[in-house]
């Protein structure tokens, strides 16, 4: 496993906690909302940085980026872990977003609900996804868990409606544990 954060939030905004820095992180110069020149921006680094496929880890946004990065560059993506994104918000959100997407109807095209069976078409059915809710979009999240499962989809989903959407509120451990070899395995 080769894991790697798509950052949520400016390098300098530690609302939310900073990711962990044992983990590589790719890097922008600010706030990012990950649109398809932003993605293009992430694909660039992966192939410069890290030659193999990588387990791409999404927090919040992020995760909308991770979504679509796995569904446009499945190659690339070996796992994927999305933490409390705003996977089936429909309206535009206002957290800085008019930089990144001019209306709703742009917003939509990324949206991931609304990208169900792109997702299905290129990504490997053995692919793994894990999707784990917390205390800020844990009705989305279960709402986008619920419309992979009628597509057949599988995924691992791991409901925390009380889990802090904070980087240091256990999710990350606990989104990568379904991908560590079990215990006493040496693989």
């Amino acid at each position: 496993m080769h894991p790697v954060i798509l950052p949520a939030t400016d390098p300098a905004d530690t609302t939310f906690g900073t990711p962990p820095p044992a983990l590589p992180v790719l890097h922008f110069p600010g706030l990012v909302w990950y649109n398809p020149e932003v993605r293009l921006q992430a694909v660039r680094q992966l192939r410069e940085e890290h030659p193999s496929p990588v387990t791409l880890i999404g927090f919040s946004k992020s995760g909308i980026g991770a979504w679509n990065l796995t569904r446009e560059y499945p190659g690339l993506v070996e796992a994927t872990v999305i933490f409390d994104a705003p996977m089936t918000m429909e309206a535009l959100p206002p957290w800085g977003t008019a930089p990144f997407y001019a209306n709703d109807e742009q917003w939509q095209k990324d949206l991931p609900l609304r990208n169900l069976d792109a997702f299905q078409e290129a990504v490997p059915a053995a692919h793994p996804l894990i999707l784990i809710s917390g205390e800020t979009f844990h009705d989305q999240m279960c709402r986008m868990s619920e419309a992979l499962h009628k597509k057949g989809r599988e995924h691992v989903f791991l409901p925390r409606p009380q889990m802090a959407h904070h980087w240091e509120s256990g999710w990350l451990e606990e989104g990568l544990s379904p991908l560590l070899p079990p215990a006493g395995d040496s693989d």
